[in-house]
């Protein structure tokens, strides 16, 4: 009698071991569900924010605003999913990154990014250093190290070292970094839609959730543009 109780009592043990496994598990997919569902669960204060004083947008398109730095990994995890997505929504979204100057380092990495835009060579080079700090573990924390690997690529150094000290490039800077205080931006990649929203990033916000959150607000947004275009 002794051993068939104990048998017994192991048996309650093991089926409520059990039964809290299974809430476990039903729980942890509940939360899965919250965090990524679909686009009737996309919130103001979880999966984004109001920007304090929006920016008046014009023209058809909707924009976007990226704000990132090379030296970023998420934002360099982020650029693929971006760059796949974007390629069809180019008669809807008007993209635009912005080189987020934090920091001396971020400084320098924002002055190559203007620097190749305004010598027509952004396109064909913007992953290059992107894949240089990430993949192949360099850093460029100064402009030696900078040119050094510029160098080494197909741009002509003379006119790439004029136009990353030219006064065109500063003041490029100068605009990035008055944008990214007048939207209070503190981290990045940070997300800006219709200059009215701000995507949340960081944990428990994956980077397809982000797209997902941004492609939300721009549908939101396009939808509200076409209903006046039909009133006016």
């Amino acid at each position: 009698m002794v051993k068939k109780s104990r048998f017994l009592n192991q048996q309650k043990i093991f089926a409520l071991l059990l039964a809290v496994i299974a809430t476990g598990i039903l729980v942890a997919l509940f939360w899965q569900t919250y965090q990524t569902g679909n686009d009737s669960q996309i919130l103001e204060g979880r999966d984004y924010t109001l920007v304090e004083k929006p920016r008046r947008i014009r023209g058809e398109k909707i924009e976007l605003i990226e704000f990132f730095s090379y030296a970023c990994v998420h934002c360099y995890r982020l650029e693929p999913i971006l760059k796949d997505w974007l390629s069809n929504q180019q008669d809807k979204i008007a993209f635009v990154q912005i080189p987020a100057v934090m920091n001396e380092y971020w400084t320098i990495l924002g002055k190559h990014y203007f620097t190749l835009q305004r010598l027509g060579k952004l396109d064909s080079n913007h992953m290059d250093i992107f894949n240089a700090i990430h993949s192949s573990g360099n850093t460029f924390d100064s402009e030696t190290k900078l040119f050094d690997f510029v160098k080494k690529t197909d741009i002509e150094f003379d006119s790439y070292e004029k136009m990353f000290r030219s006064i065109e490039v500063e003041s490029e800077l100068q605009k990035s970094n008055q944008m990214a205080r007048r939207l209070k931006i503190t981290a990045v990649p940070t997300l800006v839609v219709q200059g009215k929203y701000i995507v949340k990033t960081g944990r428990g916000m994956g980077l397809r959730r982000t797209k997902q959150v941004a492609e939300f607000l721009i549908d939101k947004e396009f939808k509200i543009k076409q209903a006046a275009k039909r009133q006016g």
